[in-house]
């Protein structure tokens, strides 16, 4: 069953449709809160927040609307009140981060495919790698490749212009081949 299908069934008395809905995407959204978050108590705690949310306000989702890109606008949401209330990390995911306006536009420079990204990268030592941008980077980089949402998808999340994600990802990218470059870690 489809996204689509599982909310309708929730909604017709299927007390295991929601379940199932949430499992689908439960792994990508907790690496993606814990890369925010980097603590797993913190992150088990937006988790299940971002859950309930989802719970209570599924009646409002619009079926014609992604239920993932719902879930992760909630999850980063949720994640940025947490932090605001607990002040235990100093984030901003609406910062550009690397001193550029993000309402630059950045219009020369081609996207780059998922395969060209990870290919022949050890997770680990991207990890490392990633972990040394800045946290808007990062969360851009995070998105795209490893929960596979689309530029759109991410603008979405994010609550920015497609085209402000666009060439942030591609500044974020570049940076990412400069801290791997020294180490003769090319990202193609």
């Amino acid at each position: 069953m489809d996204d689509k299908e599982l909310i309708e069934a929730h909604f017709q008395g299927d007390v295991q449709a929601f379940s199932l809905l949430l499992d689908r995407y439960l792994s990508p959204m907790y690496g993606f809160v814990f890369q925010m978050a980097r603590d797993r108590e913190m992150t088990d705690d937006i988790v299940q927040e971002t859950c309930i949310k989802a719970w209570k306000h599924l009646s409002g989702f619009d079926l014609d609307k992604s239920f993932k890109t719902w879930i992760f606008t909630i999850a980063k949401r949720t994640a940025l009140d947490y932090f605001k209330k607990k002040k235990a990390i100093p984030f901003s995911a609406f910062d550009d981060g690397d001193g550029g306006s993000i309402f630059e536009d950045v219009s020369d420079i081609r996207e780059k495919p998922d395969e060209e990204f990870i290919q022949n990268e050890s997770i680990e030592e991207l990890d490392k790698a990633l972990d040394l941008l800045p946290e808007g980077s990062k969360n851009i980089l995070v998105l795209a490749y490893k929960e596979d949402l689309s530029l759109q998808e991410i603008a979405e999340v994010l609550g920015e212009p497609y085209n402000t994600v666009k060439s942030r990802h591609n500044r974020a990218l570049r940076k990412l081949r400069n801290i791997m470059a020294p180490k003769n870690l090319t990202v193609s």
